[in-house]
């Protein structure tokens, strides 16, 4: 045991073989450091213990059942599934687990780095139908002459609404890329943001949450996207794009109620949870 006087290592008994002061059987007080990082461990396992956080869970499980039937495996709900129920379950016994946490983090920027690889692709297919067009106006002209010329007259109208109709085509591809890089520089990367700052903060006792109202907000946005998109004649089809649409509607509540709703919690506090990181 070490004498708080002098700092000398004793093997046993009540006072300090060196100094002669008695030895403190109390635990040392916690550092600035521990304390913030229970604090930050805490909020793991109070997110985790929320009934809104197990209702994620469930609608999780119903969505990756409702991809199973319909021959759909979606790999990404699949992951963020198996993270989220071994983290309501370490919640359940006290345990926080910032891993689970850091799990999710990479499921959501892993979102973030295929929205990016679609957006090139479909910018370069873009470019290349471009190009094909701009090489093809030269050669309109004489097509449609020829096809006065042979009596094919009428079918001059049907090629210039192809013509049409490819430009059109080309233009909607261009606004798809900007609204997914929008979505995906101002989305995407916040959200991240903000689910790697919670594991961080609970692995490195610095309680540092970033982008919370951000990132409450952009789930909010992707909600009213997908609810618009799940409007369908296919009931199934519905039923498989409304889940998501609770899911962002549920995680922003959560991110409301524990990050940026004011609470009486919100102070880091002393007493210790237990961990797995």
């Amino acid at each position: 045991m070490k004498c708080s006087n002098c700092g000398y290592e004793n093997n046993q008994g009540g006072f300090c073989t060196n100094c002669g002061c008695p030895l403190s059987t109390e635990p040392a007080p916690l550092t600035e450091v521990e304390v913030n990082r229970n604090f930050a461990l805490k909020k793991i396992v109070d997110i985790a213990t929320d009934k809104l956080f197990f209702i994620v869970c469930i609608l999780l499980s119903v969505l990756v059942g409702l991809e199973v039937v319909t021959d759909e495996i979606n790999i990404i709900n699949l992951l963020i599934m198996i993270f989220a129920w071994i983290m309501f379950a370490n919640g359940r016994k006290g345990v926080s687990d910032p891993r689970k946490v850091q799990c999710i983090s990479g499921t959501v920027y892993f979102i973030y780095i295929i929205n990016y690889v679609a957006s090139g692709l479909i910018l370069f297919g873009a470019g290349l139908a471009s190009y094909g067009l701009s090489a093809a106006s030269f050669n309109k002209m004489e097509a449609e002459a020829a096809l006065q010329k042979y009596g094919y007259g009428q079918y001059a109208t049907v090629l210039e609404i192809l013509f049409s109709a490819s430009w059109i085509i080309l233009v909607i591809g261009i606004i798809l890329v900007a609204g997914m890089l929008v979505f995906n520089i101002f989305g995407w990367k916040n959200i991240h943001a903000f689910v790697k700052s919670v594991h961080e903060s609970a692995s490195n006792g610095n309680p540092d949450y970033k982008c919370c109202k951000t990132a409450r907000n952009w789930l909010i946005v992707f909600a009213v996207l997908n609810g618009i998109a799940a409007i369908s004649t296919n009931i199934m089809a519905m039923l498989v794009a409304a889940i998501p649409v609770a899911l962002q509607i549920i995680g922003a509540m959560i991110i409301n109620n524990h990050f940026i709703k004011p609470q009486s919690s919100d102070a880091p506090v002393a007493p210790e949870y237990s961990n797995m990181n």
